[in-house]
């Protein structure tokens, strides 16, 4: 391997010339002085590289020139045994070889990527395509202004020669992106098709891939991109496997049908994005209602719209299509989009008495695993009330962010085939009420029961859905016993969770608001997460915590109190012992908070007797973490972040406490002196042992962006680290390793 940065030739005019000719892995970064790679570096033509790449050079008009006086040079193979061509800044390159070149050049070539060189007007020559580049698999094309195709024809080829179609033998990859002037794979078409072609219909029968199985088309200018006439050429492009087309605003369609019944059976994933022209991904007009197309796509697995802003439906169709592989879709940003499958009978009005729909009867997605949804706005439910049998049955994951006109989100008929769903995501969904819409029956709640079935839902998320009303009907709460996390945040017309016993008795997780009231089920679970709004107040957080006695994980969020935990006299009696299991404490964006709680001596014991790790995080105005009166006998981890109040971490009392502590992380406190507090009201400054202070189990020591930081501890003490590993300090200026003390 050799790589080269020379801005002069005769910096290379000694040493590396010599051994450039025993290279196989070449890299060279601006080379100034040179024009042609073959042969004013290496006479023989690069016998024994492998790959070779070239970037940076403003001069550089050819890899290969055939067209020079040396007669020698044409028998002389160039890169015989090169697989990996990359070429990118090349602002002069005007083709990769010029002139005919000798026989078994490049015959190894594999893979050749070409980025930013915007004279290249074409990747290489039909005969040396058909000749040289039998063994090529993978071309990658991107930001070049002036490509026009990729295989060039030459005038001298005979017409029947020019006639044949070009074959791609071993092409497995094909990536073409910001090609501006690009109008086709090439130039070579018969008379007939010449006059009736498209001019921006990029594939035509003139060029064959066999072994194509993934093409990225993106930010090409094209009006389509297959011909019809494709269809009937069955080894054309059968292996493709994975399609995706970007950014080419002149499409109104992928394909036709009948294309896409020939061109799609192998393919698993199909991305269209940014094609803001495109009404529909696949065109039924040649077919009208007659053509029985519902084995279009038999093998896909995943398929992505995104940022179609004029899309209104997949396609239009009057029979019955199945996806029967699909397990991912996911639509992003296609504001205009209708039914997924539209009627061409109807299509003129599309808005049913249940409002405008995705899915209906007419798609049936039997595998469909995860279904991700983001700015659909002309959606004002997902199902239709009537759907294709077995569909939707395999769908673990629903994820619907900003959905406007979304009324609600799961509807009666559909939830009988969700029994395998896991998760269900809802945010930014402003006009939705209900989660669960529930319509009144004769039969009662029993006969809605049989209707709300979710065996195997794990994870609920509603975040910012202003208008819900209503999360868990109770024929919906009392079949969820298996929900573990719970997250409702902002939803503002939301007062409370109604459930009945016996709902909910495997929560785990609950990450809510504050003022939202919970059922008496949710005081079991183990972690909690609390948005503290504006009114909540410390002495609320304290009742409201009280009836949490199982909780292993806390997490507090906001709020605008100056102190979290109120001292014994406010607990009304209570065992002060309320997190006797916590393990976790994380306190986040409190601005105005000055204690985390104050020092008490009315309490007979710690009230976090088995805390093993505490953060905190953007507390601008904290002063005090841990009271000195306080111990903590199972702390392993401590964490501060961007707390600018602290002057100092703990105080001496506390740091000859915390025996079990294994890592402190400090970072961004701008006015911390010290981490080790050097003033203690409760310390007898004249005994001998409280001059020592030993972290005996302390292993990492991490401080960042403390620009005050004089130093661990400025009392002097003798301050032991016995088992250390780790003692790391960035950007803290003022530092020394001990200032008074011994370390």
């Amino acid at each position: 391997m050799l790589k080269l940065k020379l801005s002069q030739r005769n910096q290379c005019d000694q040493g590396p010339e010599t051994i450039l000719s025993r290279c196989e892995d070449l890299s060279m970064d601006v080379f100034e002085g040179f024009n042609n790679i073959v042969y004013q570096l290496d006479m023989d033509g690069f016998q024994r590289l492998k790959k070779l790449h070239v970037q940076n050079n403003p001069k550089i008009s050819h890899i290969v020139n055939s067209n020079i006086v040396y007669t020698w040079i044409h028998s002389h193979a160039a890169f015989p045994m090169l697989e990996e061509l990359s070429l990118l800044n090349l602002n002069s390159l005007e083709s990769v070889c010029s002139g005919k070149v000798a026989v078994d050049s490049f015959k190894k070539l594999k893979i050749i990527k070409v980025k930013n060189c915007p004279k290249l007007k074409n990747l290489f020559s039909r005969s040396m395509l058909v000749h040289e580049l039998l063994e090529l698999e993978k071309i990658e094309v991107e930001d070049c202004k002036s490509m026009k195709e990729i295989v060039v024809g030459k005038e001298e080829q005979l017409v029947d020669e020019v006639n044949d179609p070009i074959e791609f033998h071993g092409l497995r990859s094909l990536t073409l992106q910001s090609l501006p002037e690009l109008t086709s794979l090439s130039p070579n078409q018969s008379p007939q098709v010449a006059s009736t072609r498209n001019p921006t219909q990029l594939f035509n029968e003139k060029v064959v891939f066999p072994k194509l199985e993934d093409l990225i088309l993106s930010s090409i200018p094209l009006n389509e991109l297959w011909d019809d006439q494709l269809s009937t050429r069955l080894c054309w492009i059968r292996n493709l496997t994975s399609l995706t087309v970007e950014g080419c605003d002149g499409l109104t369609f992928l394909c036709s049908s009948s294309m896409s019944m020939n061109l799609f059976v192998q393919l698993k994933t199909l991305k269209v994005r940014r094609c803001q022209n495109m009404v529909e991904i696949i065109s039924t007009e040649e077919y009208g209602e007659a053509k029985n197309i519902s084995n279009m796509f038999p093998m896909l697995e995943t398929l992505v719209l995104e940022a179609l802003g004029k899309l209104e439906t997949f396609c239009a169709s009057a029979s019955y299509i199945e996806f029967p592989s699909l397990q991912g879709l996911i639509i992003k940003e296609c504001s205009r989009l209708g039914p997924f499958i539209i009627d061409p009978r109807i299509r003129i009005n599309v808005i049913d008495t249940a409002g405008h729909h995705l899915f209906d009867g007419k798609v049936c997605f039997p595998r469909l695993e995860l279904l991700d949804m983001q700015g659909l706005h002309k959606l004002t439910t997902i199902w239709h009330t009537q759907l294709a049998p077995n569909s939707f049955c395999k769908l673990t994951e629903i994820k619907v962010i900003s959905c406007s006109s979304l009324l609600h989100i799961l509807v009666p008929g559909l939830l009988k085939s969700l029994h395998s769903l896991k998760e269900l995501y809802l945010e930014d969904c402003e006009s939705v009420e209900a989660v669960f819409k529930v319509e009144g029956t004769s039969g009662g709640d029993h006969d809605q029961s049989e209707i709300f079935i979710f065996p195997n839902l794990l994870k609920v998320v509603m975040l910012n859905c202003r208008s819900l009303k209503n999360v868990f009907p109770a024929p919906v709460a009392r079949l969820l016993q298996k929900l573990k996390f719970l997250w409702i945040e902002n939803c503002e017309i939301l007062e409370q969770i109604v459930a009945e016993e016996g709902s909910f008795s495997n929560l785990e997780n609950l990450y809510m608001t504050l003022d939202l009231h919970v059922p008496l089920e949710f005081y079991k679970i183990n972690d909690l997460s609390l948005n503290c709004t504006s009114n909540t107040s410390s002495a609320d957080l304290s009742v409201f915590l009280q009836n949490f006695h199982n909780l292993k994980t806390l997490e507090l969020f906001f709020g605008y109190m100056e102190e979290i935990f109120m001292n014994g006299e406010l607990l009304d009696g209570e065992d002060p012992h309320v997190f006797a299991h916590l393990k976790s404490l994380e306190i986040h964006g409190m601005d105005n908070l000055i204690h985390v709680w104050k020092d008490n001596s009315n309490l007979p014991g710690p009230v976090f007797p088995n805390l093993e790790i505490l953060k905190v995080k953007k507390c601008g105005r904290l002063k005090n973490i841990v009271p000195s009166a306080t111990s903590f006998y199972n702390l392993v981890q401590l964490e501060v972040l961007e707390c600018h109040g602290l002057k100092h971490l703990i105080t001496c009392s506390v740091a000859k406490s915390v025996d079990q502590l294994q890592s402190i992380i400090v970072e961004n406190c701008q006015r911390m002196v010290e981490i080790v507090a050097s003033s203690d009201d409760n310390e007898n400054i004249d005994d001998a042992v409280a001059n020592e202070i030993i972290f005996s189990r302390l292993k990492d020591l991490k401080r960042c962006n403390l620009p005050n930081l004089k130093g661990f501890c400025s009392r002097n003490h003798n301050v032991k680290f016995p088992f250390l590993t780790t003692w790391s300090a960035t950007n803290c200026i003022e530092m020394k390793i001990s200032i008074n003390g011994v370390l």
